[in-house]
Parts: structure tokens; sequence; C-alpha cells
């Protein structure tokens, strides 16, 4: 319930989280952001499958990365964070607890909810 009145609403069909470890950002990996909460909200969808509540949350969660995701001839990337006023890291991480790894993890989840 706490995590679900956390999520910021950036319109009806995202949710961002800012981080409480490296606040102020919005950070998008699975270890502090938004791939991370995804999986919780996936995982609770998996448990209480009759409050549509966790599934909703999820989907919201995976929107706003795929919004935040830089496209290029290679595929997708994700910033460190992006905190939506313009203030987006330069820094785009490969691995499993900070980058692209992780969110791609999140997506997986996603596809088998």
């Amino acid at each position: 319930e706490v995590l679900l009145a956390m999520g910021e609403k950036v319109d009806e069909k995202t949710l961002r989280f800012k981080s409480a470890i490296q606040s102020p950002n919005y950070q998008t990996d699975i270890d502090v952001g938004a791939a991370g909460v995804g999986k919780a909200f996936v995982a609770m969808a998996r448990a209480r499958k009759e409050d549509t509540r966790w599934r909703d949350a999820a989907v919201k969660t995976a929107n706003w990365l795929q919004a935040v995701a830089i496209k290029d001839e290679n595929g997708l990337s994700w910033p460190d964070y992006n905190n939506g006023d313009g203030h987006v890291a330069n820094e785009q991480y490969t691995s499993y607890d900070d980058g692209a790894l992780g969110v791609g993890d999140f997506f997986w989840e996603m596809y088998e909810l």
C-alpha cells in the first residue's frame, strides 16, 4: 500500500518514483529505481490476482521506463535517472543492478505476467 502511494503520476498512464537513496532523482534501475519497484508490483500482482491495482501500477511503471528510454540504431538503453525537467543522467549502464539488464528483467517479468 505504501509503495503504491509513493508513485508520482506523470499522466494517467505513467508512474515514476523518486529514489529515497539517490534523491531527488527518479532512477530507472532495478537497484533503487523504477525497474525494482515495478518488479515488486509484478510480484504483488501474481500473489493477489484479484487486486488489479498491482498490475495497473506495474504497467504504469513500465510505461514510464519506455517513455524515458534512449532509442538509437542499437535498440534501447536507460539513463541512470530522468527527472523530467531536462535533468537526465549522462550515464547509461549495462549491469543488472544499475542498468539495462535489470530493466530488461522487469520487462521480461511484465511479459510473463
